[in-house]
């Protein structure tokens, strides 16, 4: 087994003789690495399918690559081109070659017919050996060099007798292959026939006529009644034979007519193909639209109408929206006003996240470590008093979110978060309240002078409201001292 079968490894002598080199250089040397069932060793342009594929290889892949090389030969050209060695592999697996008679339209059909067989992908489907190989080149060769003469009156030349014959041997089959006439000629007893590889003569074998005896003068017979059964036919001579053929059975390359039924199929085959690639063309462009990403004006345009003013639950739906237009237009002009919202969305998230947590929780228990309980403690006083609450929270970060490894600690994170949320929410909610009480002290100083009793009693109601406050202490402090500089002597 050789194989790496290409040009490069037949060399041409100075008396014409081939050479090939290189035979053997695998086994030789013991490259088990690259030559062991399941490696790859070879030229690509003429490889066998199975040897590209890392299957065993036998010697039919030599028959493989002889008929690479001998396609090259006639052609000009491998069998296959391939920019690349993985595609090159490919088309050794899977691909049918053109015919070399496109390339060479002088090669004989019996050569093409032979190289065909040659770069079967079957390994089974080619030559059962070498040996079989060179004789069917033989008998090819010999069928095409015979001269016209030769085949004069329908004979040919089969070793050393000159024999009749209806058809021409196949090179590869032993069979007879009719090329005129009636096939009953070949085959009828009188004649047998041999493989050309046998190189024995096509003899026939019917038994000759005895010779003739001389005639008998006999009496006269009575004459006859004349006889009631049908006379029998005469059997009519064969026919002539056709004028001899000088080479192998040749095929008709011009395929025949088809029925109009097969046309008919043919027609409706290429319209449901059409259909079939329009329809593959439409939904592929349905495909691209849908899953085409949209513009920054359409994406605006979508958070336009999914946002609802007022509506937190509309904005948490779209914050996908509102990080796509973030990521991928960060230079729009509307990048900015997204932004707010999207970082409005996430916090708003954050809160019902809490939220979600925080109505899981339960009053403090026991068993429990000092910072759960003096958190669930504080977030028991977070609805009916958000100040106490707030001032729970950072109480307990003051007392424990110093320690070591308070950053790790769930209950301290949580801390931290409601402290945030509750200082934001009482900031909010406490806005008109101080609006109010700052009304409420500039009326009592407007009273101050024509009536300081209705003005200190707005004080007064002030510090009472408000004195526990955190939030408004520095209100209820100007209050108190408003009232110590009415009540002074």
């Amino acid at each position: 087994i050789h194989r790496d079968i290409k040009p490069a490894n037949l060399l041409l002598s100075e008396a014409g003789e081939v050479k090939l080199s290189d035979f053997g250089i695998a086994r030789l040397f013991g490259n088990t690495r690259l030559t062991s069932d399941g490696g790859v060793l070879g030229t690509a342009e003429y490889m066998a399918p199975e040897q590209a594929d890392g299957r065993v290889v036998t010697d039919r892949c030599d028959q493989y690559s002889l008929g690479g090389v001998m396609y090259a030969l006639l052609s000009g050209r491998p069998p296959f081109r391939a920019p690349s060695l993985v595609e090159m592999l490919q088309l050794q697996r899977f691909a049918e070659p053109e015919p070399v008679r496109r390339y060479a339209p002088e090669t004989p059909i019996e050569l093409d017919q032979i190289i065909r067989q040659l770069l079967e992908k079957d390994p089974q489907k080619r030559f059962a050996n070498a040996l079989i190989l060179g004789r069917s080149l033989e008998s090819m060769r010999r069928g095409l060099s015979l001269p016209p003469s030769t085949a004069r009156d329908d004979f040919i030349l089969t070793g050393e007798a000159k024999v009749p014959t209806a058809g021409l041997i196949d090179p590869i089959s032993p069979t007879i292959a009719p090329t005129h006439g009636d096939e009953s000629i070949a085959n009828s007893p009188g004649h047998s026939v041999h493989h050309p590889y046998a190189q024995t003569a096509v003899h026939s074998e019917a038994p000759a006529s005895p010779p003739a005896k001389p005639a008998t003068p006999r009496p006269p017979r009575p004459v006859a009644k004349p006889s009631t059964k049908p006379t029998p036919t005469p059997v009519q001579p064969p026919a002539s034979p056709e004028p001899p053929v000088t080479r192998f059975v040749k095929v008709e390359e011009a395929p025949a007519a088809a029925p109009w039924h097969r046309e008919v199929w043919s027609t409706l085959i290429a319209w449901q193909t059409l259909l079939l690639a329009a329809m593959l063309a439409a939904i592929v462009a349905v495909l691209w639209y849908a899953l085409k990403p949209p513009s920054a004006d359409e994406l605006y345009a979508q958070i336009e109408t999914a946002l609802s003013p007022g509506d937190p639950n509309a904005l948490l739906a779209a914050q996908p929206l509102l990080e796509k237009f973030v990521d991928r237009f960060p230079d729009n002009p509307n990048a900015a006003a997204v932004g707010l919202q999207l970082a409005e969305a996430k916090e708003l998230r954050s809160q019902r996240q809490l939220e979600l947590k925080n109505r899981r929780l339960s009053r403090p228990t026991v068993g429990h470590s000092p910072v759960e309980r003096a958190y669930r403690e504080a977030l028991f006083y977070k609805t009916p008093d958000p100040d106490t609450a707030l001032v729970r929270f950072q109480a307990l970060l003051e007392l424990y979110g110093h320690e070591p490894g308070a950053a790790d600690n769930e209950w301290i994170r949580l801390a931290r978060a409601e402290v945030a949320a509750l200082e934001k929410q009482l900031a909010d909610d406490h806005a008109q309240d101080l609006a109010a009480i700052k009304a409420q002290l500039a009326a009592a100083e407007a009273q101050r002078a024509t009536d300081p009793a209705a003005a200190q009693k707005k004080w007064e109601a002030i510090v009472a409201l408000y004195g526990d406050k955190p939030w408004a202490a520095r209100l209820v402090d100007l209050a108190r001292q408003s009232l110590a500089g009415t009540t002074a002597p």
